[in-house]
């Protein structure tokens, strides 16, 4: 909910709809939701009788329903770290150190996850983790600038499934004296501390969040793809995954600054750790291109591919144009300081660092 005349107060209206296509207002009052149980341009995930019609009514005042188990309250109730300078989770976790870590600019971030007892991760089809319900993730962010401790996210993966992809996420916002961090209530996105030209975002709390809708927030860059063999081999040891999942044929990312990696494959590793949450079959955006790098080039909807946003005033442009950068709608959005800026103006105003790289990909192209 915004509120023209104080704008910077927003507050969460309603959580949990499904998919919502459409609303409107009753006679007496009544808002009334239409949800259609799947993204409104993936008309092969819609399943006939699962979509819905609530009724939203305001019977005054009433106490929050209470979750069947309350979220920690600050970061020091949880019971997972046995130190706080620096953060320092029990044993049980282990730090995940990612080959293609998502941009965040002005932030550092740490990640940590935790299996139950005598339980594996499962290689879904589509090459992501499907995790054990239980499986603890932690995702610790700092300000580059200053080293202070930003934002600390703890998801917690639950569903009726023995393996999920659904999480019970909580983000918590570290004080000015560094030494508490306290459950966030209302998403939030302010300006770093120490670094004001650059923003961040503080997610509320979400009881069951599907990690392939989470665009912003807690996303979630955990992947097959994402571990170096060796990684994979201690998680192997560990119990946590099954032998075959090391495999010389496998697909993994490579950093943007890994000079010694093709440039294709720094590129594509870019649009997947950045992009591909949204950008792929099923997928939030509205637009039908592929950017996850299992996807071969050739069927990926990238070259020469209409653009289903428009073309940004250029005549003849693409998705991307061999040899053409200029001419490239990628490369547009990605530079544009406007509405069609990707990602969103809101969140980040600087140019993404893969421009120029992106650019001498595409001028390469045949």
């Amino acid at each position: 909910v915004l509120d023209p005349d104080a704008p910077q107060q927003v507050t969460t209206f309603a959580r949990g709809l499904d998919g919502p296509v459409t609303l409107e207002f009753s006679p007496d009052g009544t808002l009334f939701v239409l949800n259609r149980a799947t993204i409104w341009r993936d008309g092969n995930a819609w399943k006939p009788n699962t979509g819905s019609l609530v009724r939203i009514r305001h019977l005054g005042t009433l106490a929050p329903a209470p979750a069947s188990t309350p979220l920690a309250h600050t970061l020091a109730d949880s019971a997972l770290f046995t130190k706080f300078a620096p953060l320092t989770p029990r044993i049980d976790f282990a730090e995940v150190k990612l080959n293609a870590a998502p941009w965040l600019p002005g932030v550092n971030a740490r990640r940590w996850i935790s299996l139950p007892v005598a339980t594996r991760l499962r290689v879904e089809a589509d090459g992501e983790f499907a995790f054990p319900v239980g499986t603890l993730v932690v995702q610790h962010h700092t300000v580059a600038k200053t080293g202070a401790p930003l934002e600390t996210q703890v998801l917690r993966f639950v569903g009726a499934d023995t393996h999920s992809r659904t999480v019970r996420a909580a983000s918590y916002r570290w004080d000015a004296a560094r030494t508490a961090a306290v459950l966030v209530a209302e998403t939030a996105l302010e300006p770093l501390p120490g670094d004001a030209a650059r923003k961040w975002m503080f997610p509320a709390a979400e009881e069951a969040l599907n990690l392939d809708a989470a665009i912003a927030g807690f996303g979630l860059a955990i992947s097959p793809r994402q571990l170096d063999d060796a990684q994979l081999a201690q998680w192997v040891a560990r119990g946590w995954l099954e032998p075959a999942a090391v495999g010389p044929s496998r697909l993994q990312l490579v950093a943007l600054d890994d000079s010694r990696a093709p440039l294709e494959l720094r590129v594509r590793s870019y649009l997947d750790t950045n992009c591909a949450m949204c950008h792929r079959p099923g997928g939030l955006a509205r637009s039908n291109f592929d950017a996850r790098l299992a996807t071969p080039l050739a069927h990926a909807g990238l070259l020469n591919a209409e653009p289903i946003g428009g073309d940004l005033g250029t005549p003849g442009a693409k998705v991307l144009v061999p040899g053409a950068p200029e001419k490239s709608v990628m490369v547009r959005r990605l530079i544009d300081n406007g509405p069609f800026r990707m990602p969103p103006l809101g969140l980040h105003s600087e140019p993404a660092p893969v421009v120029p790289l992106l650019e001498e990909w595409i001028r390469g192209l045949k």
